[in-house]
């Protein structure tokens, strides 16, 4: 009965609240990390999003995002269908129909007032580049300093669910070696972020900084998945398939035809 109570008491959206440094969000302490909390207004402590990253910078910026100078990101998501109700006007009248996404101390910090939320932290998040489908976790929030459009602010999660097409022009990823003993495919490592891509990834063998390893080895070194997903490198075809099923199960239930109600967005937290 506790276990069932404590279940309810997730799924119940938080009724619309300032911000503050002890938030929940989505239970990964990241609330310490954002400078006047009280100005954004929570709707919902926790949700997960589907939709495509656009770019919020016509060009300005490769990455697609604003850097802003409390050091947060100011990016667009363009919801799925079934996520557009999260939308107002302020969204369609200040930011092009899109939900704001802000990732915490991404950047350089050059706002005074934002440089304590910061100290001696970096938000590592690897973001997708613009074109390509994802799934964002994170608070519900409207800004109350702006236009007071809604936002996914802070993102505690991003996870790829396809890969941007490439833009005319753009260098072809660099081949990927094999292991000339095993055939054994190699991951591209980001030695700067700590990150590893798997082939077909739109950073692999992109970065600045990298070199190639096999995904046992990247593990070893400490390297962690690019979106939080392993590669699977070396695993009989038979268990990959299944992870495929899993994911594609997992994705399935996270992109539910219907327009999801106040109390489905929060239940939704618990997608990884």
């Amino acid at each position: 009965m506790v276990l069932l109570l404590a279940c309810v008491a997730w799924m119940t959206p938080a009724r619309p609240h300032p911000g503050s440094t002890t938030e929940a969000g989505c239970h990964l302490g990241l609330w310490h990390h954002i400078y006047h909390p009280s100005r954004l207004i929570v709707h919902a402590e926790c949700i997960t999003v589907t939709g495509t990253i656009v770019d919020a910078t016509h060009g300005h910026y490769k990455d697609g995002v604003r850097h802003e100078a409390d050091g947060d990101t100011h990016g667009w998501l363009r919801p799925d269908a079934p996520y557009d109700t999260l939308l107002d006007p302020g969204n369609k009248k200040d930011e092009d129909g899109n939900i704001v996404f802000e990732v915490p101390c991404f950047f350089k910090v050059t706002q005074a007032d934002a440089k304590p939320a910061c100290k001696n932290w970096h938000d590592g998040l690897e973001l997708p580049p613009v074109g390509s489908h994802v799934r964002m976790q994170g608070t519900y929030v409207m800004d109350t300093n702006h236009g007071r459009w809604m936002e996914i602010h802070p993102v505690t999660s991003v996870t790829l669910l396809g890969a941007a097409a490439p833009s005319a022009g753009a260098p072809s990823p660099r081949a990927a070696p094999t292991d000339s003993t095993a055939g054994i495919l190699r991951v591209w490592v980001n030695t700067h972020s700590g990150v590893y891509h798997c082939p077909g990834d739109p950073w692999y063998g992109k970065t600045k900084r990298g070199t190639y390893m096999s995904e046992v080895q990247a593990k070893a070194h400490g390297y962690r998945p690019a979106y939080g997903k392993p590669c699977g490198g070396g695993a009989a075809p038979a268990r990959r398939r299944r992870a495929l099923s899993s994911d594609i199960a997992a994705w399935t239930l996270a992109s539910l035809a219907e327009k999801p109600s106040a109390e489905h967005l929060a239940g939704s937290a618990g997608v990884p």
